[in-house]
């Protein structure tokens, strides 16, 4: 077997381990909708407000809070795969086999970031269907062929904050865990996302 083919099984592997994680938990799974669809009806609901408030004059605006928050989650969701997916091994005290094994690190981390863009892509399309059929918003024809470089960007930058929070919780430990959820949060406001 040649080592591109090696290196592709293990890779498959990793991905194949954690998506069974879901099957064994159904809480896990219900996780991954369950946050982000509250969260588009809170800022859906916002909208509706905004708009009904001011008429039409702030359509723009309301449509525009949708758009941003299926994005930040896009990053939010992104980053919280790659740094979850880390940390537990962390967590279940498998962090040894992981790294004692023939697994490389890009590997380990290429894995996470294929599993991360399952999940995120899952939720994206979820969030879409909801965004389209309870506010009306199409998220494809809002941004048209903008979608995919912004979507790339957002996953790409969330795949980094993912390996620098994952990063700093193996430096500090578990004193430093709280960053895996503060870190996107403290870049929010400078992100343009919104």
């Amino acid at each position: 077997m040649s080592p591109a083919a090696e290196s592709l099984t293990r890779i498959r592997a990793v991905v194949y381990r954690y998506l069974c994680l879901h099957k064994r938990s159904i809480q896990r799974t219900f996780e991954i909708v369950f946050w982000p669809v509250m969260e588009l009806l809170v800022w859906g609901f916002v909208s509706v407000y905004i708009q009904s408030v001011s008429g039409n004059a702030l359509l723009n605006i309301a449509a525009s809070l949708i758009n941003a928050m299926i994005f930040w989650d896009l990053l939010y969701r992104s980053q919280q795969s790659v740094s979850i997916s880390i940390i537990e091994d962390i967590w279940t005290q498998n962090i040894v086999n992981v790294l004692i094994s023939l697994l490389k690190i890009w590997e380990w981390l290429l894995a996470t970031f294929i599993y991360g863009m399952m999940k995120t892509l899952l939720i994206t399309v979820i969030l879409g269907c909801i965004a389209y059929s309870l506010y009306h918003f199409n998220l494809i024809g809002h941004l048209g062929l903008y979608l995919i470089p912004l979507m790339i960007n957002l996953l790409i930058f969330g795949w980094a904050l993912g390996v620098l929070t994952s990063s700093l919780v193996i430096r500090w430990g578990h004193a430093a865990e709280a960053l895996i959820w503060g870190v996107p949060y403290l870049i929010q406001p400078v992100s343009a996302i919104f």
